[in-house]
C-alpha cells in the first residue's frame, strides 16, 4: 500500500526493477534442483557458504569426550541413547535434528547434566530471549541469546572459558 500511495514508479515498473537487481538468487530445491517460489541475496549465500565451511573446520576436531557410564545415569530412549552417544564421543561440532515434540530438549538437558558432571561449563544458547528463556527452564544457568553473547563478546564483555562446551537450540 505504502509504495502504490508514494512510489513514483507504477506497480509493475517497481516490480520489474525489483526483479532486476543483481542481488537477487532464486533458491533450488535441495533433492530435484529445480527452482523453487523461495528467495535471497548473494550476501546470505556467501555468509552461508562461509558459515558451513567454519563449521566443517570445527567438525574435524576432536571432541571433549565423556565417559559411556554416563549414559546409565540418565533417562533417555533408544533415539537419544544413539545422539547422546554420539555427542558426547563426537565431534566438535554436532547436529541433532528431529520433529517437535521427540525429546531433544530433554535431550539437551541430559547432555548439559552429563558435560558438567564431567567436569565442563555449559553454555546454552538460543536465536532469541523466547528460546534462551527455555533453556533456563531446562535447567541451563548460563543461557542467553547468541547474538547478545557473540557482541558482547566482541566488544571484550564476556570471556569464554577453557572447559566449556556450548548447545545452542534452534
Amino acid at each position: 500500500r505504502f509504495l502504490h500511495k508514494h512510489a513514483p514508479l507504477s506497480s509493475s515498473d517497481l516490480t520489474q526493477r525489483f526483479w532486476e537487481q543483481s542481488e537477487i538468487v532464486q533458491l533450488l530445491d535441495p533433492s530435484t534442483h529445480e527452482p523453487m517460489n523461495r528467495y535471497t541475496t548473494r550476501q546470505i549465500v556467501e555468509e552461508e557458504e562461509k558459515t558451513l565451511r567454519i563449521a566443517d573446520r570445527i567438525h574435524s576436531r576432536s571432541a571433549r569426550k565423556l565417559s559411556d557410564n554416563y549414559i546409565n545415569l540418565f533417562q533417555l530412549n533408544s533415539e537419544q541413547t544413539k545422539a547422546f552417544k554420539a555427542i558426547i564421543n563426537g565431534r566438535k561440532l554436532c547436529c541433532i535434528e528431529g520433529w517437535a515434540g521427540t525429546g531433544k530438549s530433554h535431550l539437551l538437558a541430559e547432555l548439559r547434566r552429563a558435560y558438567e558432571k564431567g567436569g565442563y561449563t555449559v553454555r546454552g544458547f538460543g536465536p532469541d530471549n523466547a528460546t534462551a528463556a527455555v533453556l533456563k527452564e531446562c535447567g541451563f544457568q548460563k543461557a542467553e541469546n547468541i547474538y547478545r553473547f557473540t557482541f558482547s563478546h566482541y566488544h571484550k564483555t564476556k570471556e569464554i572459558g577453557d572447559n566449556e562446551v556450548w548447545i545452542l537450540d534452534e
